[in-house]
């Protein structure tokens, strides 16, 4: 028996950091896994090692010293792509880099893994208006799109695993906004534009978006909570993209019909490429806010006690964060209610 100690990789990521942020306020002991140019939030409690989940060699420093049945993992690191980025790195990070992660961690004998994937790996069911629920098998011929397909391969090739003497379990976000974030993440760098007065229009279509605080909880609570093989959708609330922007500064925004935003996207896409920026609404991008955003969180509710807030208190904590004022977004919500005392082994 003895204290757990966390293991979060992307923790220089928009969930990682927030998940380390979380337990380290909570007294957790973390270990927080970035790249040798990135940083991570620090606290006390929190070691930061650096290292690459595509060489496996550099993962040893992460593991080294740790009683496996003393730690979980919460493996948070992907490759997002809405277009741009190749196949081939797409597969080498959210493939083969979660093979060696979670090679690593069942060889150290760790007591549970938190595998972070994406509805995009859940298949869209045939029906356009039926509400999408958990998959236990996942086949990248049944999705659409590069990234998509990479994270259905990654997902069933750790759902594998189960059986081998480690705890597995799966969680499925949506699309992710709120704080701590400054326009790497793609739905903030929208609410950022829209803040700055550059974005004076949406294309037509909706998605469903949470708040990275209540995925960050979710993963947590599945360190201790949740069935060994379970996969989870942790899913917010489903919104028109031009409702979202509305919220950040109350105006009325126009929506562009999707046929003509398809049309001008490989012009956007092309110079997004020449600035070396990032392109906000690309061809597959437009083709999601089309599709089935409808997603269920029930078992996470369930068995995980996931609650996610309000859709406006994220976009409005969102628009606080990037304005600068950071103080409180933490300790305004009800992250104390749901946040476990550190967890001691089993």
């Amino acid at each position: 028996m003895g204290t757990t100690t966390y293991l979060v990789t992307g923790g220089a990521g928009h969930l990682g950091s927030t998940i380390v942020r979380f337990l380290a306020r909570s007294g957790s002991r973390v270990r927080s896994l970035v790249l040798p140019h990135q940083r991570s939030p620090r606290f006390p409690s929190v070691d930061v090692v650096t290292g690459d989940v595509t060489n496996p060699d550099s993962l040893k420093p992460f593991f080294s010293g740790i009683t496996g049945e003393n730690a979980v993992l919460i493996h948070t690191v992907g490759l997002i792509s809405i277009g741009g980025v190749s196949k081939r790195a797409l597969y080498h990070v959210n493939v083969d880099g979660t093979r060696n992660v979670i090679e690593a961690a069942i060889r150290q004998g760790i007591r549970r893994i938190v595998h972070v994937s994406s509805v995009h790996a859940i298949p869209e069911p045939q029906d356009p208006s039926s509400i999408i629920r958990e998959v236990t098998h996942f086949d990248p011929d049944l999705v659409v799109g590069d990234y998509a397909k990479s994270k259905a391969v990654a997902t069933q090739m750790v759902l594998d695993h189960v059986g081998k003497g480690t705890e597995i379990l799966v969680v499925h976000p949506s699309g992710i906004l709120g704080p701590y974030d400054r326009g790497g993440n793609h739905l903030v760098h929208m609410i950022d534009l829209r803040r700055r007065g550059h974005l004076p229009f949406a294309v037509r279509g909706g998605y469903d978006f949470v708040d990275v605080r209540d995925v960050a909880q979710g993963c947590i609570n599945a360190t201790t909570m949740g069935r060994d093989g379970g996969t989870y959708l942790l899913s917010g609330h489903y919104a028109q993209v031009s409702e979202v922007l509305e919220m950040v500064d109350r105006s009325r925004v126009p929506a562009m019909p999707r046929v003509l935003a398809t049309a001008c996207a490989p012009i956007a896409e092309g110079v997004a490429r020449v600035l070396n920026t990032q392109p906000l609404f690309t061809r597959y991008a437009i083709h999601t806010l089309g599709t089935n955003g409808r997603f269920t969180h029930d078992a996470a509710t369930r068995e995980l006690g996931f609650i996610p807030r309000p859709l406006r208190q994220s976009v409005e904590d969102t628009v606080a964060y990037l304005g600068g004022e950071r103080r409180g977004l933490l300790e305004s919500v009800e992250w104390r209610r749901l946040l476990p005392r550190p967890a001691t082994s089993r």
